[in-house]
């Protein structure tokens, strides 16, 4: 008796945890452009439409910030999504197509044209929950459920935030291998985040101060010239 291997669906919720959270920054993704603060311009997906939908997302886990990035000069988001009480990780799933999807994480792990980027196995992270794809620092899909009947779907890392703490184990990034240690985000990425929580939760800064100033790499800040570098436009 033969199987057939089922077809990809045709949009995912990604699950955005870090600057993507920021509508305009995740913009730059889909349709191309500079973010405000970053040192690297995105060329935009093939398929350059707006997510067709958008909404908060709460998963449990915790938010830390690691590596040094070189378009951002400091620490970037990861989730890890070992279980603590109390703890929860605060995102925005938008709503796109597969293809973008798979432009997307290409982009995340340094590819550069988005006619490269190969499919992600959805199928894979559907069945099993979790599973890498390929390499590089976002090359680890976690499957968070569904909605609507649609996957929902996020990456991260295959180092922990107790890794990053102890700096003793490697990554690699545009086929270069690295040290990851905690870093604390830089003040551009940081308003990235803060502006994603405004946007999805209706945050202040002094409430997204709290939250990133709660991660691992967030709280090597001083709160309050956080909450400072939060208020700068």
């Amino acid at each position: 008796m033969s199987t057939s291997t089922p077809p990809r669906p045709a949009h995912v919720w990604y699950a955005s945890y870090g600057s993507n959270m920021y509508r305009g920054r995740f913009l730059n993704y889909l349709q191309g452009g500079r973010p405000a603060g970053a040192a690297r311009s995105y060329p935009g997906c093939s398929d350059c439409a707006p997510p067709g939908a958008d909404t908060p997302i709460r998963w449990a886990g915790r938010l830390h910030f690691a590596t040094r990035s070189p378009t951002w000069g400091g620490g970037v988001a990861f989730a890890d999504e070992a279980e603590r009480p109390g703890q929860e990780i605060l995102g925005r799933a938008y709503l796109i197509t597969t293809e973008q999807f798979d432009q997307v994480v290409h982009f995340e792990n340094s590819g550069t044209i988005a006619a490269e980027a190969p499919p992600v196995p959805l199928n894979e992270v559907i069945r099993r929950g979790r599973t890498r794809c390929g390499t590089g620092i976002y090359a680890v899909l976690c499957h968070l459920g569904d909605r609507e009947d649609v996957p929902v779907v996020t990456f991260t890392s295959e180092f922990t935030s107790a890794a990053a703490l102890r700096g003793d184990e490697y990554a690699v990034r545009g086929g270069q291998r690295f040290l990851v240690q905690t870093h604390p985000p830089s003040p551009a990425y940081a308003r990235m985040i803060g502006g994603g929580l405004a946007e999805t939760f209706g945050m202040e800064s002094e409430a997204q101060a709290d939250y990133i100033h709660g991660c691992p790499g967030g709280d090597e800040w001083d709160r309050q010239e956080l909450v400072a570098a939060l208020q700068r436009c």
